[in-house]
């Protein structure tokens, strides 16, 4: 990792010899040439930080993601470089569990809190986000990124909720008979209520 050198005058007087070190005008001719090296540093770092994904932001942002296939699509600088970052992970994904787990963690920011991987058979991979809800174009992000994750030939299916727990539909935890108007199945008196379904998306 690079290190920026903040003090090229104090270094740069430093190394100069003893007898003249007390001589201002050599002292300060140095301290001169150090102040353009500084400024020259100070300049390429500015640079770097503005082309790293991690720290870039507005044009500079929306280049990179022209570079790695990624559209801003509207989002603000914060949720965008998450998408970069996944964008990344996609691009270089040989497919694997981990591949997968790892452009999902960087489209959401951190590790997703419920996520679970089955592979229910040959060539099938179940993606499951419970809670925390997610929106319809979150999830068209990161149905785009998974499709150049997955390996060749796998097909993928992904669960999801954009609603919170407490309005998703949810069967019974046990034998016994269980009601409830927000996470149940709605009646004839009242249709309108009960929970909302899981989304499905095939990728």
């Amino acid at each position: 990792m690079l290190t920026e050198i903040t003090d090229f005058a104090a270094r740069a007087k430093a190394k100069m010899l003893a007898q003249y070190r007390e001589r201002p005008k050599l002292a300060a001719f140095v301290g001169e040439l150090a102040a353009r090296a500084q400024d020259l540093e100070t300049a390429l770092f500015d640079v770097l930080e503005q082309t790293a994904v991690g720290t870039a932001i507005g044009i500079w942002l929306d280049r990179l993601g022209g570079v790695v296939g990624e559209e801003r699509g509207g989002e603000g600088d914060t949720l965008f470089r998450q998408y970069v970052q996944a964008r990344v992970k996609a691009n270089r994904s040989e497919g694997t569990l981990e591949d997968v787990i790892a452009v999902i963690t960087a489209w959401y920011g951190s590790a997703f809190p419920t996520l679970v991987l089955t592979e229910p058979g040959r060539a099938n991979l179940l993606v499951e986000l419970s809670s925390p809800a997610v929106t319809a174009t979150q999830v068209a992000r990161l149905v785009r990124l998974l499709k150049d994750t997955r390996a060749a030939g796998v097909g993928t299916q992904m669960l999801w909720q954009a609603q919170a727990d407490a309005d998703t539909f949810t069967f019974s935890s046990s034998a016994s008979l269980e009601s409830s108007s927000t996470q149940g199945f709605g009646d004839s008196s009242t249709p309108a209520t009960g929970g909302a379904f899981r989304s499905v998306e095939q990728v």
